[in-house]
C-alpha cells in the first residue's frame, strides 16, 4: 500500500515537470500533442484521487478490525465462562433426571405392588364364589345325568330360551294390554264424541221443532188467505160466469136485429163490442126519433094556433 503511495508522488513530479515543459514549448508543438498531453494529465489526477481513497478506505478499515479484535476477546473470554457454568447445569440437569427416572421406578414399584396384592385378593375371592357355587354345579351335573342333556351348557341353553321365551311372551302381553289401553282410550274418546254429537243434535232437534212450529203458525195463516183467495176467485168466477151469460144473452137478442155473422160463444168481446154498436146504434135512433117528434110537435102547435 505504502509503495503505491510513493509511485504516487514521482507520478505526481513527472506530471508537474511535463507541464511546466508542455508550457515552455507550447509554441512548438501542435495542438495534437497538447491535447494528448492534457489528457494524460487528467488520467493521472484521477488515478491520484483514487488511490488516496483507497488509503483512506484502508485506514478505516484497519481501526475497525482493531474493534473487531477487541470485542472477539472480550467475547472468547465471555464464551469460556459460559461453558463452565453450562458444564455445571448440564451436571445439575442430568443428576435431577437420574433423581426423576429414580422416583418413577419406586413408584412403578409401588404400584405393581398394589396391583399384584389386588390380584392375589381378586383371587381370594374367586376361589371363595368357586367354593360357594361348588354346590349349584355339583346340583346341575346331577340334574344333566337325569335328564335327556349330554352336558351343562345344553341345559343351561335350554334354561336360556325358556327365558327368552318367557320374555317374548311377557313383551306380548304388555303390547297386548297396551293396545287394549289405546283401544279402550280410543273408545272414551268415541263415546265423548257421541255424547257430544247427541247433545248437539238434541239441540238441533229443539230448534227445528220450533222452526217447525213457527212455520205450521204461519203455514195456517197463509192457508186462510188461501181459502180467502180461493172463495174470492170462485165469487169472481161465478160473476164473471154471469156476466158472460148476460152478455151473450144480450147479444143473442141483438144478433138478431143487427143481422151481423154468428160469433163463438166464448167470445165475450166480440159479444159486447156487437152489444156496444147496437146500443149506439139505438142511441142515434132514439135521438133523432126525439128530434123528429119535436118537430111534428111544433107543427101540430103552429096548426092548432092558427085555427
Amino acid at each position: 500500500m505504502f509503495s503505491k503511495l510513493s509511485s504516487e508522488r514521482p507520478v505526481c513530479q513527472r506530471t508537474t515537470s511535463c507541464s511546466r515543459s508542455s508550457k515552455a514549448k507550447e509554441d512548438e508543438f501542435p495542438d495534437l500533442e497538447r491535447l494528448e498531453m492534457e489528457k494524460e494529465l487528467a488520467d493521472l489526477m484521477k488515478t491520484y484521487k483514487e488511490y488516496k481513497e483507497k488509503l483512506v478506505n484502508l485506514r478505516q478499515q484497519k481501526k475497525e478490525l482493531q474493534k473487531d479484535i477487541e470485542n472477539s476477546r472480550e467475547q472468547r473470554c465471555n464464551l469460556e465462562r459460559i461453558t463452565e457454568s453450562k458444564e455445571l447445569e448440564e451436571l445439575v440437569e442430568k443428576a435431577e433426571k437420574e433423581m426423576t427416572v429414580v422416583r418413577e421406578q419406586e413408584e412403578t414399584i409401588k404400584r405393581i405392588k398394589q396391583e399384584h396384592n389386588e390380584m392375589f385378593q381378586s383371587k381370594k375371592e374367586m376361589e371363595a364364589k368357586i367354593q360357594k357355587y361348588k354346590t349349584y354345579y355339583d346340583f346341575m351335573d346331577q340334574v344333566c345325568k337325569l335328564t335327556k342333556f349330554k352336558n351343562m351348557d345344553e341345559l343351561a341353553d335350554h334354561f336360556e330360551n325358556q327365558l327368552q321365551i318367557r320374555d317374548q311372551l311377557i313383551q306380548k302381553e304388555k303390547q297386548k294390554k297396551e293396545h287394549m289401553e289405546q283401544q279402550k282410550k280410543k273408545l272414551r274418546e268415541l263415546e265423548d264424541q257421541h255424547d257430544q254429537m247427541c247433545l248437539e243434535k238434541t239441540n238441533e232437534l229443539a230448534q227445528l221443532q220450533t222452526e217447525l212450529e213457527e212455520a205450521r203458525a204461519e203455514a195456517l195463516i197463509w192457508e186462510k188467505q188461501w181459502n180467502h183467495i180461493q172463495e174470492t176467485a170462485s165469487k169472481k168466477t161465478l160473476e164473471l160466469g154471469q156476466i158472460k151469460m148476460a152478455t151473450l144473452n144480450l147479444y143473442e137478442r141483438t144478433s138478431s136485429t143487427l143481422g151481423a155473422e154468428g160469433v163463438a160463444i166464448d167470445d165475450t168481446d166480440k159479444q159486447l163490442e156487437h152489444i156496444q154498436t147496437f146500443i149506439m146504434d139505438s142511441t142515434d135512433i132514439v135521438k133523432q126519433y126525439r128530434q123528429l117528434q119535436k118537430k111534428e110537435n111544433t107543427k101540430t102547435g103552429k096548426t092548432q094556433t092558427e085555427k
